[in-house]
């Protein structure tokens, strides 16, 4: 307890006062913890730390902070840029819109990011200082997540689109009925109805502005990214910005409801064809009894690796020259331990680099050599452990944080350690299988 109130209290004295606006959310200050006791009015007042990026010299960190206020049932999403040791943090957005999701361009010197300015979520750009804002997407639709292209000539935007494999459309004569026509398994999440899906539109940018976008599963009724958690981390963009890799389950109806099964597809954006990267041209999908489990069933039994399981989170090897994802063994089991997946793919070979390790991976990022993957394993205070290339040897290194975030650390994979506490990178891998077990 004494341990999580003074992460409260650390997590208020980061966060500086709140926007000027009569209708700007931000940092609150009429609360106080009493008795050692933490509240949930002293919870609902903390910022939540979200999303962060390194910028490509490391040295500083762009970062998201979403206040709340219960009385006014809403929240708002501010960006944060703050050295990579923890000092000059500053605050970057100055109304009440909400900002989110930032993605480092101009090599350091700009930031791109969500705002929802006007009404609607649009991708726009700033200096790194805050100045300079422009509007980059002018889309119809709401941009729900991004990811631009290393080459920053191409943008891949995430939005909705209409989805009536599970629920018939509304009639055209009835538009004020409530009544739905269900026709598959899959129609409702949790606590909405299917009625759209995300899908990846791929637009190009000239001139400071993105052009008309298109989408690139156009006809596919699957969801990407993967509903109700993934996001643009489902995305990964070459360096020279001509190949997107990504994940999706590309199933529906009875086959969606009781797989894990999605796989990471490798989109050329040249002559829009894609490959899938986890199975064979010739693969056909066994034959399965969805009323039992899939434990001893064909689709966990096939001899050649075809990635029954979740493959999530590619990233390609600063080079190109590789594909790295997260991947579970089997099908129909959402608790699988995450191993780490390198493809090559000039041979079409995969390596699972983290078999000597007892646990799984939680995240993972390249190293600028080409030849080693920093990765978070899961668990509580797990040993560092470094595994050149050259030996493959495992050596014992400092103790590791308690937090296994998701993170991209910049491409020198250097600055995340100081710059938010419980971010650090705990795991370096090689691309190649290592010899020998960790020590314990």
């Amino acid at each position: 307890m004494k341990k999580l109130l003074a992460m409260a209290a650390l997590t208020l004295a980061a966060c500086a006062p709140s926007p000027s606006g009569d209708n700007t959310i931000g940092r609150q200050t009429d609360f106080a913890i009493a008795d050692g006791r933490l509240t949930p009015e002293a919870l609902w007042a903390m910022g939540r730390v979200g999303a962060a990026v390194a910028s490509p010299d490391g040295s500083q960190v762009a970062y998201t902070v979403t206040y709340y206020s219960v009385a006014e049932n809403r929240s708002h999403t501010v960006l944060r840029l703050m050295n990579a040791d923890g000092t000059a943090d500053r605050l970057l957005t100055t109304t009440a819109d909400n900002e989110s999701e930032p993605q480092w361009i101009g090599g350091g010197s700009r930031l791109a990011f969500l705002s929802n300015h006007g009404g609607q979520s649009q991708v726009w750009t700033m200096n790194a200082d805050g100045s300079s804002r422009r509007q980059l997407t002018y889309e119809a639709d709401d941009v729900l997540g991004y990811t631009i292209a290393p080459t920053e000539d191409k943008i891949v935007l995430v939005k909705e689109i209409p989805y009536t494999a599970s629920i018939m459309a509304t009639p055209d004569d009835l538009p004020k009925t409530s009544g739905m026509v269900i026709t598959e398994l899959g129609y409702k999440h949790w606590d909405h109805y299917v009625r759209t899906i995300p899908h990846p539109f791929l637009a190009p940018i000239a001139n400071g502005r993105a052009g008309e976008s298109r989408d690139i599963m156009e006809g596919e009724p699957y969801d990407c990214p993967m509903l109700p958690f993934a996001g643009v981390e489902m995305f990964s963009w070459s360096a020279d910005g001509k190949l997107l890799a990504y994940s999706c389950r590309k199933k529906t109806g009875i086959d969606k409801m009781t797989s894990t099964d999605s796989d990471i597809y490798l989109y050329n954006t040249a002559d829009s064809s894609t490959i899938n990267l986890c199975k064979p041209t010739d693969f056909v999908l066994p034959a399965y009894d969805a009323s039992r489990t899939l434990a001893a069933q064909p689709t966990n039994l096939d001899e050649v690796d075809v990635n029954p399981g979740y493959d999530t989170e590619p990233q390609f090897s600063p080079d190109g020259t590789m594909v790295a994802w997260k991947s579970m063994a089997r099908d129909g089991y959402e608790s699988d331990r995450n191993r780490l997946c390198v493809y090559v793919l000039a041979t079409g070979e995969k390596r699972y680099v983290t078999e000597a390790l007892e646990t799984g991976v939680d995240a993972f990022a390249w190293a600028a050599d080409n030849r080693r993957c920093i990765s978070w394993p899961r668990g509580t205070a797990p040993p560092t452990f470094i595994a050149p290339t050259s030996t493959a040897r495992w050596s014992k290194s400092r103790a590791a944080t308690t937090t296994t975030p998701r993170f991209r650390p910049s491409p020198t994979a250097r600055c995340f350690a100081n710059a938010i506490r419980c971010l650090r990178p705990t795991t370096f891998m090689p691309s190649t299988p290592p010899r020998a077990r960790p020590p314990h």
